[in-house]
């Protein structure tokens, strides 16, 4: 049976690496991880039980939108001077979808392969890893607004989240791969990793020290 085993552990450590790593672009799935940490460390330390969702999606705002319109004028307005009538229209098309958070669903349905940015002359296109962040922010922090009091169920359920996640992403990385790079349930077991690791944060710290205490005691 051992071949057989060895055969199932290859099969897993590829898909691994073929969707994780390859596709997925380390750079893009450590951005979402960090984002996953950042917001629940903004959303925990600023006490859970009088989280106020209006605060914090005024922050939001007042964060990512002044820039994100600006940029996206002075943008629109370039490209009457580089593409042609038929690349404007594409472009001004995707646009709209910066404006309401909707560019990864866009680029998806679109079939726009993100490995070909510079052959597809899209100059919004980068923007759709913003815009799953964006749908984070407006989703994530309502199971804090929800369970105010209680972090066990909030643990259970981002633990649930990110394994019916990673499943999805398993599950159709072959026949699916361009739905799965842009798709929101996808991506999320990355920025839920991240929440999980800063929740568990404390838990963690605790057992290294734990297990690894007497070369932590020599190293100083």
């Amino acid at each position: 049976h051992y071949p057989l085993r060895r055969q199932r552990q290859m099969c897993i450590r590829d898909r691994l690496r073929g969707k994780l790593l390859n596709n997925g672009h380390i750079g893009v799935d450590l951005f979402f991880i960090i984002s996953g940490y950042i917001i629940t460390k903004i959303i925990l330390e600023n006490k859970n039980d009088s989280f106020s969702l209006i605060n914090f999606y005024s922050r939001r705002i007042r964060r990512i939108i002044p820039l994100l319109v600006i940029v996206t004028l002075i943008s629109l307005v370039s490209i009457f001077f580089i593409f042609d009538y038929f690349l404007i229209k594409k472009n001004i098309k995707s646009a709209y979808t910066v404006i309401t958070a909707t560019s990864n669903l866009y680029f998806w349905l679109s079939s726009t392969i993100y490995q070909f940015a510079e052959k597809n002359n899209l100059m919004f296109l980068h923007f759709w890893s913003l815009s799953l962040e964006m749908q984070f922010y407006i989703f994530f922090p309502l199971l804090f607004f929800f369970f105010k009091k209680n972090l066990k169920i909030i643990k259970f359920i981002l633990i649930i989240i990110f394994f019916i996640s990673y499943y999805f992403v398993l599950r159709n990385y072959e026949i699916h791969n361009l739905f799965n790079f842009y798709n929101s349930l996808s991506r999320a077991f990355e920025l839920i990793g991240g929440s999980i690791f800063f929740i568990f944060s404390e838990n963690i710290k605790h057992f290294f020290k734990k297990k690894f205490f007497f070369f932590l005691y020599l190293l100083g």
